[in-house]
């Protein structure tokens, strides 16, 4: 009999796990497809301001910071309309990868709570879902290339992996060059490379060079910071490849000539309003506290937060800067650590609260934007298909 009961009870227990896998795993998609639709809309209109203006900035009017991606996109483009087409499957492609990398951290546990916590959080990966005004950023190459390095270290590569790493510097150097919100995933970086097998002397030349290249991408974007003139000349070149300067010009372009006390200035109007993002940030880490290795690796933690905190001091985009710490700090943990908390079990009550009903907009007044997150995206999309 004793055997008898647990062959009854064990399809049970199968069929539970597989409901909630199953359930994971459709929330994730719907998250992804969601992403991948709001990047084929902007590029149905004709662009936008900040999801498309942003990734065409371009050395028209001389070099410029920004400018990498769209001098490439624009120079292989033969026409306005295909930059847009190679920009957002670009994007949705870089995207792809990332969700990729995390769903598969969510198999490799099982579908676990503590992994769907971190995998699903509204501030990791869906940041992007909920949110309809964030886009396919240029951090999110960053992220790229740091989930790539993070993936040497998981294969046999030793013979290579001073190479390899040179050319992952490059990259993570030209990232900068794309943007500059990439240098402030350096510390993560360094992380990574810490953990590289190679000797003591190939680590101090590879902290050299990162050191010397990102330093020199930081002096020439501080110099060549940008001003109305080139912003014009940038623009010009849009119009000349047939996109329109009213959905495409009017952001990030426009301000790429800011100057920095003018950018103070504006975040400070956004106060006291803006102080509603301390308890979003301290809702944001919570699962951070549930987790071994995040106790364990605090220093590299608080070192992640501190080298992004200027960014709080001179731009508005609190919800992208709490992402950005997350999103750095999460893909350090999935190619170092594991799930092993104190917690064995946690309920599932709080898991669909915290996953379902908040979330953070990229910026702007908190009270006056209202709710954000997965259940206010579900029954928006529920009233418009109903």
């Amino acid at each position: 009999m004793r055997f008898r009961k647990l062959d009854f009870v064990k399809p049970k227990l199968l069929h539970a796990d597989s409901i909630k896998a199953l359930s994971m795993s459709i929330f994730m998609i719907y998250g992804l497809i969601k992403v991948i639709l709001n990047q084929i809309r902007i590029m149905t209109i004709g662009g936008h301001n900040w999801g498309i203006g942003e990734w065409l900035i371009n050395y028209n009017g001389g070099f410029i910071r920004r400018g990498l991606v769209g001098e490439l996109v624009l120079n292989l483009a033969s026409s306005g309309h295909a930059a847009l087409l190679i920009v957002t499957i670009g994007t949705i492609l870089v995207y792809l990868f990332i969700w990729i990398y995390m769903f598969s951290f969510l198999i490799k546990n099982k579908f676990s709570g503590i992994s769907f916590l971190i995998v699903a959080s509204p501030v990791g990966a869906l940041f992007v879902a909920w949110d309809m005004n964030v886009f396919v950023r240029k951090e999110y190459l960053g992220f790229l290339i740091l989930i790539i390095s993070s993936l040497f270290l998981k294969f046999n590569f030793q013979n290579y992996l001073f190479i390899i790493f040179i050319f992952m510097i490059v990259f993570f150097t030209l990232s900068i060059f794309a943007s500059e919100i990439n240098y402030f995933i350096l510390p993560s970086f360094i992380y990574i490379m810490k953990q590289l097998n190679i000797s003591r002397r190939q680590q101090m030349y590879l902290f050299t060079f990162l050191l010397l290249s990102t330093t020199t991408s930081v002096i020439l974007i501080i110099l060549f910071h940008g001003s109305a003139q080139s912003s014009n000349s940038i623009c010009d070149l849009l119009i000349q490849s047939g996109l329109s300067s009213n959905l495409n010009c009017l952001g990030a372009i426009a301000t790429i000539d800011m100057p920095l006390n003018e950018a103070i200035v504006n975040l400070i109007g956004m106060y006291p309003d803006y102080l509603f993002y301390l308890p979003l940030f301290i809702f944001a880490i919570t699962p951070f506290f549930i987790i071994d290795w995040f106790s364990e690796n605090i220093m590299w933690i608080l070192f992640f937060f501190l080298f992004t905190f200027p960014l709080y001091v001179i731009a508005w985009d609190y919800g992208r800067w709490i992402s950005l710490f997350f999103m750095q700090t999460v893909i350090c943990f999935i190619a170092t650590g594991n799930v092993s908390s104190k917690f064995r079990r946690i309920n599932p009550i709080m898991i669909v609260f915290y996953v379902l009903f908040w979330g953070v907009w990229h910026g702007g007044s908190p009270v006056e934007n209202g709710f954000i997150g997965g259940v206010v995206s579900i029954i928006k999309d529920l009233s418009i298909y109903s």
